[in-house]
């Protein structure tokens, strides 16, 4: 079920806080407005069924496109969650300056302070473990790996904010859009430096979820990715 959202332009725009998204949607991207200033933005929670988001100790891989909605650079100063499985599981951040990727808690994490391109316009990034090797991906770079044998175990997952790790929000809300989000239980898709895809992603063998894939995305002069039909928050 989609909760206080609305369709605009072939994306959802999320209106309402802790929506439950589950299933499968095809839309072109989803709007997230993380309000900075109130600190109480929306936030999409999933309930998995079954497994679907424990990870165990096999192999994974969870990405997206990110775009920081014209945002100014100051915006990655603040504590905020692009998204979290599990409640500081497997998650993504800004914080003081950088892009945060972490793999297990937050020793387990690996960081960067993105320059301007690498902040301006869609994005792609990916968090990946293969064997015990875990590896944040940048618009398809190694930004750095961990060496672990953890056990990951969550069954949700929450877009733009802090997972609780119960179905509910956290808080630390993210603002900007989300596009193409895959998660694949079972497999590390990328294992080398590789060129994002140019076309959506798709429902490859091992993935549990997949949303706001129905849009080609196109790549432009500072090395991010658009994609057509932007959502308007």
């Amino acid at each position: 079920k989609i909760t206080n959202a609305k369709l605009a332009n072939d994306g959802i725009t999320i209106g309402g806080h802790d929506t439950d998204l589950g299933g499968t949607v095809t839309s072109a991207q989803i709007g997230i407005d993380g309000n900075f200033h109130s600190g109480s933005g929306d936030q999409v929670t999933v309930n998995a069924t079954s497994s679907d988001f424990s990870m165990g100790t096999g192999n994974y891989t969870v990405e997206m496109f990110v775009n920081w909605n014209n945002a100014d650079a100051s915006a990655l100063s603040a504590n905020r969650y692009i998204f979290d499985m599990g409640g500081n599981g497997i998650y993504v951040k800004s914080n003081g300056g950088d892009i945060i990727g972490t793999f297990y808690n937050h020793t387990t994490k690996v960081q960067f302070t993105p320059s301007q391109s690498e902040f301006e316009g869609w994005h792609h990034v990916a968090l990946v473990r293969d064997g015990n090797t875990h590896t944040m991906y940048y618009d398809g770079q190694s930004k750095g790996t961990y060496t672990g044998n953890n056990n990951h175990t969550t069954t949700t997952l929450t877009l733009g904010g802090y997972d609780n790790g119960t179905g509910g929000g956290g808080g630390y809300d993210w603002s900007g859009f989300l596009s193409n989000v895959r998660v694949v239980k079972g497999t590390a898709v990328y294992t080398s430096n590789f060129t994002p895809t140019t076309q959506p992603l798709t429902a490859i063998s091992g993935t549990t979820y997949l949303v706001a894939n129905n849009t080609l995305p196109t790549t432009v002069t500072n090395g991010s990715t658009m994609f057509p039909g932007e959502a308007t928050q």
